[in-house]
């Protein structure tokens, strides 16, 4: 597998209920989802709500992201995983808010650090590196161009935008919790659990 510079990022939301894992007999059902024949595939409830909290889609405004994009993409990831090709890293990002308007010098713009969890393939890791540190220093890239703005540096230290009541700016958590590339088959997120919920879908 060869990396190429990220265009299709998937932006992942925090879910609106806490993720919590099946028991292990049904855990046992829920592995390596993504390998298995449709055909044979029962409809699950209790796995389509798991499924649903832990991978809450953000809408791209794209048609390349829709049309079986996101389960293609897993699929592919969960056959990469399958065949021992994807490694698990742990990596602490140091940067800046995004500010609304642009003024990076704002009193409330201090350097935050976020732990991350990235999860890709072996060859991939120093690839990634400099490319995940530009998303996260800039609102948008200067040397590449997603197709959709992925948010990364919002999501890893929030945003300073104004109070509609006060008027006033203030410091917010960023919406995004993790991010998908739907080419290149990596997953990064902010939440463990989340990284562990993937990785049971997966297989890994």
């Amino acid at each position: 597998m060869t990396p190429k510079t990220p265009y299709l990022i998937l932006r992942i939301c925090y879910p609106y209920n806490p993720l919590e894992f099946p028991s292990p007999e049904k855990a046992k059902e829920y592995r390596s989802y993504y390998l298995k024949d449709k055909s044979q595939i029962t409809p699950n409830e209790e796995r389509s709500r798991f499924i649903n909290t832990a991978l809450r889609c953000d809408y791209m405004g794209s048609a390349e992201f829709e049309f079986g994009a996101v389960p293609k993409a897993f699929r592919e990831m969960a056959q990469a995983g399958s065949r021992g090709e994807l490694v698990e890293t742990e990596i602490t990002f140091s940067g800046n808010p995004s500010v609304f308007g642009g003024n990076d010098a704002h009193p409330l713009a201090t350097v935050r650090e976020t732990k991350t969890w990235l999860l890709c393939p072996k060859n991939y890791v120093e690839f990634l590196r400099p490319l995940l540190q530009e998303m996260s220093q800039h609102d948008i890239a200067n040397t590449f161009r997603t197709k959709e703005v992925p948010y990364l540096r919002k999501g890893l230290f929030g945003e300073i935008s104004t109070n509609y009541k006060t008027d006033k700016l203030e410091w917010k958590t960023g919406n995004f919790v993790g991010w998908f590339d739907l080419d290149n088959l990596w997953f990064l997120t902010k939440d463990h659990s989340q990284l562990e919920a993937v990785k049971l879908l997966l297989g890994i």
